[in-house]
């Protein structure tokens, strides 16, 4: 299904699929609270691919730090790339990218971007 959002002009999409992920996702979503990003908006979106851990619940307990993290939560286990399309359906950002949910980004990755 293609999605009809509008993208919005200065915001990056961050799509992060995640399956189980209760061990790194804090990481990941720590490093995105740490992001430099100027004039740039972030949007958050983590992609519950039906996990049977902690996973959701570390997700929402970044809510407060991270104000455009969005949980979209899978009924059934559909694998990364249906957990990455589903988050890119939602994503409204004029740029979007992938993190897995066991990386991280350095502080200045989008510091260097032109500002919008």
């Amino acid at each position: 299904m293609k999605s009809t959002m509008t993208l919005i002009p200065g915001r990056i999409s961050v799509v992060i699929p995640a399956y189980n992920q209760e061990a790194y996702i804090c990481d990941a979503l720590s490093s995105l609270v740490r992001q430099k990003l100027g004039r740039w908006e972030l949007e958050v979106l983590v992609v519950d691919d039906a996990s049977d851990d902690q996973t959701a619940a570390l997700v929402r307990s970044y809510q407060d730090q991270l104000p455009g993290l969005k949980l979209i939560s899978l009924t059934e286990n559909a694998g990364v790339s249906a957990a990455r399309n589903a988050g890119l359906e939602q994503a409204t950002g004029e740029y979007f990218t992938f993190l897995d949910p066991d990386d991280w980004y350095s502080p200045s990755t989008w510091k260097r971007w032109p500002n919008p």
